[in-house]
């Protein structure tokens, strides 16, 4: 017999005020069409863009570290990265 289960679904953490400044701020970089930021922890902040068709990652996510620089603290490792479709 198979069982089905339901999972809970549980809602996105609601964005900090700082995620809110880096996403609007990343949404000005010409080429992204749409942005996700996770703080990990205290010194850890991951950036996830997805880009406009015809669009260079590399020059994409260049853009997208010069924007965040004024955001960034002391001491933080920030990554980058691109968002799939799926």
């Amino acid at each position: 017999m198979l069982r089905l289960r339901v999972m809970p679904q549980t809602p996105p953490p609601v964005p900090t005020e700082r995620a809110k400044r880096v996403t609007d701020s990343l949404l000005q970089v010409p080429g992204i069409l749409a942005v996700r930021v996770w703080e990990v922890g205290t010194s850890r902040v991951e950036v996830g863009v997805r880009l406009a068709p015809g669009q260079s990652a590399h020059d994409v996510l260049r853009r997208a570290r010069e924007a965040t620089d004024p955001l960034r603290q002391q001491g933080e490792t920030w990554h980058f990265g691109l968002l799939s479709e799926a």
